[in-house]
């Protein structure tokens, strides 16, 4: 089936290289439409996260059953960590966000209930994700981004953000944020950007298509975008797609977060942000007693596992006192104690929730 919808961003079979060349009218993107099973989707999103470096998905480990009250155990266990712990970093995923209300993009029920338009049209997350949408389908992927700012906007970081800040402005040694999230719910909630790595960026800044010309706020780009009342995939009629703001450049402008098959993400703003933290834990004291809280993060993309992994890693090797509190809601979860020596812990829960518990839990103890 060759159907073509104006405006759709094309979605085809990944398994074979983007050739979408930019177009200079962006009213007729190319655009296909899939035919792709259930199963074939899972792994054509693991191949798409494949192309993007070395963040390659970790295997999924076996489910791991626990006991009734292991959420209360895992919970008191918890408080007892972060009452010895003298510095501490938060590693933060999607699911730190889903308690603020954001829906979940990559559960398919909560995609279609949002973008019932873009489902119908069998456009999902990943589709409207891709970095060359902007230049063949800019109109299209616009109206979802304007969407998706707007509704980052009028959510609120719910009530775990403040329990974490509050944890790290305890800590002796300080304290770093390292999260996929392109929300900016940490520094709205107090964290300083300085404290805050954005590894995949954020929607709170724009860059060129070209990766080329730096970042700038997205602000005003954003207040002046409207979606088409008849057709809410879209923009409406005489709104411009936003462009690059370099004079003499008409490339397309695209917020400064990392997308799936990304050539061209302007990511100097996340690296120095990321070296100022890496050196900061190679600073911390030998006696330090770091807790590390991996809220919300997956294997889908697994950027922030994968840090909390290299981190434990380095000090293990350095002799340096560090545990692990991995809150997460699925069952199939790792436990951390299974990975590596020492005190960890798994609590299978929402973000809120969990933070929330453990909270209480310390207040009881010191008491």
């Amino acid at each position: 089936m060759n159907q073509q919808h104006r405006g759709q961003p094309k979605t085809e079979n990944t398994q074979e290289p983007e050739s979408a060349p930019a177009q200079e009218d962006e009213d007729t993107p190319q655009i296909q439409k899939k035919q792709t099973s259930q199963t074939a989707n899972q792994q054509r999103i693991h191949e798409q996260h494949n192309q993007q470096g070395p963040d390659a998905p970790l295997p999924a480990p076996p489910p791991a059953p626990a006991p009734a009250d292991a959420t209360d155990v895992g919970v008191k266990l918890a408080a007892q960590l972060l009452g010895t712990s003298t510095a501490i970093v938060v590693a933060a995923g999607a699911g730190m966000s889903l308690d603020s209300g954001l829906p979940d993009y990559r559960s398919p029920a909560e995609w279609t209930a949002a973008f019932p338009e873009l489902a119908a049209r069998q456009l999902r997350y990943e589709d409207m994700a891709k970095a060359a949408h902007f230049d063949d389908s800019p109109r299209v992927v616009w109206a979802w981004y304007k969407h998706r700012y707007d509704t980052y906007q009028a959510a609120q970081p719910h009530a775990g953000y403040a329990v974490l800040k509050r944890w790290c402005d305890g800590a002796r040694d300080g304290y770093r944020v390292f999260t996929s999230n392109v929300d900016g719910f940490f520094q709205r909630a107090g964290f300083p950007r300085s404290s805050v790595v954005e590894c995949h960026g954020s929607m709170a800044r724009l860059q060129c298509t070209s990766g080329k010309h730096g970042i700038w706020k997205s602000d005003a780009a954003f207040r002046k975008l409207s979606v088409d009342p008849q057709d809410p995939c879209t923009l409406a009629a005489g709104v411009e797609v936003p462009r690059c703001r370099t004079f003499g450049c008409q490339r397309h402008a695209r917020p400064n977060i990392l997308l799936f098959k990304d050539t061209a993400w302007e990511g100097t703003a996340a690296t120095a942000h990321r070296g100022r933290y890496g050196a900061w834990l190679d600073a911390l004291p030998d006696d330090s007693t770091l807790a590390i809280l991996e809220v919300g993060a997956g294997n889908l993309v697994p950027t922030v596992r994968l840090e909390v992994e290299r981190v434990v890693a380095s000090r293990l090797a350095r002799q340096q006192r560090t545990h692990v509190i991995r809150i997460n809601p699925g069952r199939d979860v790792q436990d951390p104690s299974v990975q590596w020596p020492g005190q960890h812990v798994v609590i299978r829960g929402k973000a809120f929730d969990i933070l929330t518990s453990i909270d209480a839990a310390m207040a009881m103890e010191t008491a």
